[in-house]
């Protein structure tokens, strides 16, 4: 049985077309339809488990020869046991891990840069983004990121050089395109605390005298001021690094990225709206907004980069929002649908919905 195509992209730069069958990515001229290069993600799978009985050794007080040491069977692992129908599908799923079937890890993004020269993909289950290089239709993987929760969706900014990713935990992170060769190199920068620990400070005056380090102060009433500073400035920063550690999240991401955005439920779809220099509602100068949905019924629109800035929020859907999209004649028109049976039409420079299709 073959597996269906779940996703298409079309690249109208080099007239490629781009589709995913499960994990495997295939790249075709669409003027010729031939099939210029394939490619297939790594598949993970799960041993089954030992199927071997535990057996234990029970000996009596009284044993003799003829009455040799008794094995009792304690304990027996089924791998496919049968499920009742109380069982949830779930069971389903984890019974057949541990039966050792293949996962599918599925492409469920496809992207091409605007010059048609890289394509990124998103896949399910190793939660990676991957980018490629095309060259006469042939893929190559520039490189492969992991992030910690599984990819809904994904977008580009900063003229395609940057990529924000979308997860299933409701946050947006930032990754550059192509990622820089100090990501090998990663090492834990040092944080203000580490700094204060080693007690330097910018408002020592120091000189140096036979090889060593020694302070000068004109009196001392001036030394005591200058300690006094220091300590306070010195508590203020360990004040202020702690309150920075409570409300830090470690994603433990081990290559270059930024948080941009979060929302507290899950999120479905993200999109991308920029504005050109000379649109007449963008005042001269380029504006982007990024646009995220949530299972909460809820469209945001954030600016771009100041994602800290939350324009609006389009209101009006009574079940989760699974898509959006804004027609290139219009971009200041937002069309979403999700769970309803309708899909609903509005402004995004107002946040107003102006019509309802059903």
């Amino acid at each position: 049985m073959r597996h269906p195509i779940q996703s298409l992209h079309i690249c109208p730069a080099t007239s490629h077309l781009y589709t995913a069958t499960s994990n495997s990515l295939h790249a075709f001229d669409a003027s010729a339809g031939t099939l210029l290069s394939s490619w297939t993600a790594p598949q993970s799978s799960s041993e089954a488990p030992s199927t071997k009985s535990t057996v234990t050794e029970i000996s009596g007080e009284n044993d003799t020869d003829a009455n040799p040491k008794k094995k009792r069977k304690v304990e027996e692992i089924n791998a496919s046991p049968k499920l009742g129908k109380k069982e949830k599908k779930s069971d389903r799923t984890r019974l057949s891990l541990f039966a050792g079937i293949v996962s599918n890890n599925a492409i469920s993004k496809i992207l091409t840069t605007a010059d048609g020269k890289y394509v990124v993909i998103a896949t399910s289950e190793d939660k990676a983004v991957t980018v490629f290089s095309v060259e006469d239709g042939k893929l190559e993987v520039l490189s492969a990121r992991h992030l910690p929760k599984r990819i809904v969706d994904l977008g580009l900014v900063e003229n395609d050089a940057k990529i924000l990713c979308a997860d299933k935990f409701g946050d947006v992170f930032r990754l550059p395109l192509l990622p820089p060769a100090s990501d090998s190199q990663l090492k834990p920068s040092l944080t203000s605390e580490s700094a204060l620990a080693t007690g330097t400070s910018v408002h020592d005056v120091e000189i140096t005298i036979s090889g060593k380090l020694e302070k000068v102060y004109e009196s001392g009433e001036q030394k005591q001021r200058h300690l006094e500073k220091q300590r306070a400035h010195r508590a203020r920063e360990q004040a202020a690094a702690e309150r920075r550690k409570r409300l830090q999240v470690d994603y433990n991401i081990q290559f270059t990225h930024d948080f941009v955005l979060g929302h507290v439920s899950m999120l479905l779809s993200l999109f991308i709206i920029t504005l050109p220099a000379d649109h007449p509602q963008a005042a001269g100068k380029e504006k982007t907004w990024v646009l995220t949905s949530d299972r909460d019924e809820h469209i945001r629109i954030t600016r771009y980069p100041q994602s800290f800035i939350i324009e609006r929020f389009c209101l009006g859907h009574t079940q989760f929002v699974k898509t959006m999209l804004a027609p290139s004649w219009e971009l200041t028109t937002l069309i979403s649908g999700g769970g309803m049976s309708t899909c609903l039409c509005g402004t995004g420079e107002k946040g107003r919905w102006l019509r309802k299709w059903i």
